[in-house]
C-alpha cells in the first residue's frame, strides 16, 4: 500500500472519530440546556406545565437551517418525550418529570 494512501485513510478515520465525538458532545449539551430550561421555568409538574413556545423551545426541526452548527434541542425534546422524561399536559403544555429523569440513566 502506498504510504500516501495509508496516511489519507488514517486521516479520514481520525476525522470520522472527531465528527462523531462532536455530535455526541452537541447532543449532550443540548440535553443539558433543555433540562435546565424546564427547571428555570419551573415546569416540573403537570400543574406547572407550559407550552414549549413560552419557554423559547420548539418541538419541530426546521426544514432549512442556515446555521453552521444545527440546533439539537428539537431532537432532544422529541427523544426525551419518547422516553417519558418530558410529558404532555392539557392545552399542549409540557413538563419535566424529574422522577423519570433520575431513572432514565442519561449520560449527560
Amino acid at each position: 500500500m502506498n504510504p500516501l494512501t495509508f496516511g489519507l485513510i488514517i486521516f479520514m478515520l481520525i476525522l470520522l472519530i472527531l465528527a462523531f465525538r462532536l455530535y455526541i458532545y452537541l447532543l449532550r449539551r443540548a440535553t443539558r440546556k433543555v433540562i435546565n430550561i424546564f427547571r428555570f421555568f419551573d415546569a416540573t409538574s403537570p400543574e406547572k406545565a407550559l407550552p414549549l413556545e413560552v419557554m423559547g423551545l420548539r418541538s419541530t426541526v426546521p426544514f432549512i437551517s442556515f446555521r453552521i452548527l444545527k440546533d439539537y434541542k428539537p431532537y432532544v425534546i422529541q427523544t426525551l418525550y419518547r422516553i417519558g422524561v418530558i410529558r404532555d399536559s392539557l392545552n399542549n403544555s409540557f413538563y419535566l418529570s424529574e422522577e423519570t429523569l433520575i431513572t432514565a440513566n442519561l449520560a449527560i
